[in-house]
């Protein structure tokens, strides 16, 4: 919206006519489109603006980039008309078909890792296969579900919320956090075969100063991704605290 001019006749100092105004551009692989505005009579005295001819012309060229292909178009005529945060039906049914395929796939795919994890039972190994079962093959799902998404296409309303949306860090998270715990363990059996136990107290404060480093700055990263200020934040904690810690005490 700041692209846009608050002036009635527009912007006079962008290099553009008079009567045209540009909004933005998009880009496709073949060259970059200008949406141009153009300041038009509207045949009772006053002038109005609309989507300049230019840009209009564009509307094939961008289509054969961001519209449907033959299979959304054949779909998109099979279900009713009806949209539900700037989804069709179709596209709704296909992100359900999505999941279920994409769970079954990731599965799979962990399943058969597990299989070969098992061909030799250790302590690392047993470990492991839980760390494979649960959030890889939750995090494995959500990354192919994100893939997918790219496929159906996603209206601004369903893109917002899939950018709040705290389930990829939260299993992001969860992962790098059971990541953790087996560098730690595979560390300590290392430790503990090589005679030095006394060492393995270490890695108990270690582990729990990385778990809290790594939830911290995934908490931040979320606030950062849904648009708040993070380094405003930040710094108004540091002076918050900074403040508290200069009040003077009564004795």
């Amino acid at each position: 919206m700041e692209t846009v001019s608050e002036h009635p006749d527009g912007f006079s100092d962008d290099g553009l006519p008079p009567n045209r105004d540009i909004i933005g551009r998009v880009k496709t692989p073949e060259n970059t489109v200008d949406i141009l505005m153009q300041r038009i009579p509207r045949g009772d005295g006053e002038n109005i603006w609309k989507i300049a001819n230019r840009t209009v012309s564009e509307i094939p060229h961008l289509y054969k980039y961001f519209g449907y292909g033959p299979f959304e178009e054949t779909l998109s005529k099979m279900f009713p008309d009806a949209q539900f945060l700037g989804w069709q039906i179709w596209q709704w049914v296909l992100w359900l078909l999505n999941l279920t395929f994409t769970f079954l796939l990731a599965l799979i795919i962990t399943w058969i890792v597990n299989l070969l994890v098992a061909r030799k039972d250790t302590a690392m190994r047993r470990q492991v296969k839980p760390f494979v079962a649960w959030p890889v093959r939750f995090l494995l799902w959500v990354l192919l579900e994100q893939v997918g998404l790219s496929f159906i296409g996603l209206s601004m309303t369903v893109r917002t919320i899939f950018r709040v949306d705290p389930v990829l860090p939260f299993v992001l998270t969860w992962t790098t956090l059971r990541l953790v715990d087996l560098i730690v363990f595979w560390w300590g059996e290392r430790l503990r075969r090589s005679g030095r136990e006394d060492a393995i107290v270490l890695l108990r404060p270690a582990r729990t100063a990385i778990r809290v480093t790594l939830i911290i700055a995934a908490v931040l990263f979320w606030l950062d991704n849904i648009g708040l200020k993070v380094s405003t934040l930040l710094a108004g904690l540091g002076v918050g605290g900074l403040a508290v810690a200069l009040q003077p005490r009564t004795p």
